[in-house]
């Protein structure tokens, strides 16, 4: 497979550095695979965006880069969360549009559901 490896937008913050992937596989599953060439691309503006003009985005989790983080999304601990509070907002402006799931390929709506099944493919039960 040729899929991009993205991280979340780096607001304000250098790309200056030694930067890391980490791979983990702790899925029952005994597959096996190589990681081919890898290419970092970093995007960025040459003026400094107004949402950043008050300087860059802080951060207010300890361990917000620790990939234990990943796990929260299996052991439901959002359920009594409020998901709609302004801190979960991006620092910039932003605008919504309606999308008509009827318009997209439904081969790759299929691709995508099969591959949210492989990665989801078992329950993770804590406790």
């Amino acid at each position: 497979m040729n899929w991009p490896l993205t991280s979340v937008a780096t607001w304000g913050e250098s790309s200056n550095g030694i930067w890391k992937v980490t791979f983990l596989d702790e899925t029952d599953e005994h597959n096996s695979g190589e990681v081919g060439p890898l290419r970092l691309v970093v995007h960025g503006t040459h003026q400094m965006p107004d949402h950043m003009r008050k300087g860059p985005r802080k951060y207010t989790h300890d361990d917000y880069n620790n990939y234990e983080i990943f796990k929260l999304f299996d052991n439901n601990v959002f359920e009594n969360e409020n998901l709609d509070s302004d801190d979960n907002n991006v620092p910039e402006e932003h605008e919504t549009e309606q999308v008509d799931f009827n318009e997209i390929d439904s081969t790759i709506l299929a691709e995508v559901e099969q591959e949210l099944k492989r990665i989801h493919h078992r329950m993770v039960f804590d406790g």
